[in-house]
């Protein structure tokens, strides 16, 4: 095997293209070295304070960091790994932030601090958790399906109409709620999606998890994805008490 011939100078280079802020600090929070990226973004929440000590930067931020690094008990190992820390700028120019740190005792008188801007990450984590709140806390039945059929996702209120839950049903066919007699009817219905229709308030009939039929209206619209159909989104409105009431009121 050949050797591979590293010199510091090829591992600094390395370092200083690394997708993710790495800093070398001493035990007492001095920086002995930093990447571009971590001076970048140290300058972007640091208020005004020099880049000489990485605890000073920190200690109003989150001070536990310094805490972590000054009192962990051994001379190499894991201080921690993808802690979160919210950052808070004082200065307008700059936007709110939040930061992954991981921090790395590599000698008894170093640490390497890496620290990964995962602002856009959460953000996004942010926003799928409240439109996953929004859908669940519905009334209605809220599902999903590829074009295939299967079930792609199942809100709260599925599980509470249809008695399945979503371990057993992502993944399953929608035809296990379709009554047998209406699976061609209602999956020729299904497939106009392709061409991107919307269907509204269909009313039709589902089976629930013990064989009771329930009467819905059902708002059937396409999931569109750079211009592409990639599947459907399904909402079921039980509607058994009103179609009860309408059948009284008819005798």
């Amino acid at each position: 095997m050949t050797e591979i011939d590293t010199t510091y100078d090829d591992l600094l280079a390395f370092l200083y293209r690394a997708p993710v802020a790495l800093i070398e600090i001493t035990t007492n929070g001095d920086i002995s070295m930093l990447t571009p990226r971590a001076a970048a973004l140290l300058i972007s929440f640091a208020n005004n304070s020099n880049l000489d000590n990485l605890f000073h930067i920190f200690d109003s931020l989150d001070p536990q960091i310094r805490c972590l690094c000054t009192n962990f008990p051994g001379t190499v190992g894991v201080v921690c790994e993808a802690l979160i820390v919210p950052i808070r700028p004082s200065s307008a120019i700059f936007n709110d932030m939040v930061l992954e740190v991981s921090i790395f005792k590599t000698d008894a008188a170093k640490l390497t601090v890496m620290i990964n801007n995962i602002t856009e990450r959460h953000q996004v984590d942010e926003e799928r958790a409240l439109r996953k709140a929004i859908v669940d806390s519905s009334e209605d039945a809220i599902t999903s399906i590829d074009l295939n059929g299967k079930i792609l996702t199942w809100n709260d209120s599925a599980e509470r109409m249809f008695g399945y839950n979503s371990k057993e049903m992502i993944g399953k066919p929608i035809t296990l709620l379709i009554p047998g007699d209406r699976h061609e009817a209602e999956l020729k219905i299904i497939s106009r999606i392709n061409s991107a229709e919307r269907i509204k308030n269909l009313n039709t009939v589902r089976v629930a998890k013990n064989c009771q039929l329930i009467d819905v209206s059902v708002t059937i619209s396409p999931i569109v994805v750079e211009g592409q159909v990639i599947g459907a989104s399904i909402i079921d409105r039980d509607i058994t008490e009103v179609t009860i009431q309408h059948s009284v009121l008819s005798h």
